[in-house]
C-alpha cells in the first residue's frame, strides 16, 4: 500500500467515479470540478484545483495523483 493510498484527501465527503467514464483528462476535470462545486468546495477552491490541473501537471498520471489528494475516487466495485 502507497502513502496515496493511504492518505486522506482534501475533500473526504466528495466521491467521483473514473471508473467506467471518460478517462480525458478534460473529462476528468469537468467531473472533478462538478463534484467539488455540488461539495460545498469554493470557487477559489475549485480555480486552484482546475489551475493544478492545468499548469501544473506535467503527465495523465500526475492528474490522476492530484484528483486523488483532492476527493476520494468511488469504485463501483465497492458496491458489490
Amino acid at each position: 500500500m502507497t502513502d496515496l493510498e493511504t492518505a486522506e484527501p482534501t475533500f473526504p465527503h466528495i466521491h467521483v467515479r473514473l471508473i467506467g467514464e471518460d478517462g480525458s483528462t478534460g473529462a476528468i476535470l469537468a467531473r472533478v470540478c462538478r463534484a467539488l462545486r455540488s461539495g460545498g468546495a469554493s470557487a477559489e477552491e475549485v480555480s486552484e484545483f482546475r489551475n493544478k490541473v492545468m499548469f501544473e501537471c506535467p503527465s495523465y498520471d500526475h492528474v490522476l495523483r492530484l484528483v486523488m489528494e483532492t476527493v476520494n475516487v468511488y469504485d463501483p466495485e465497492d458496491d458489490e
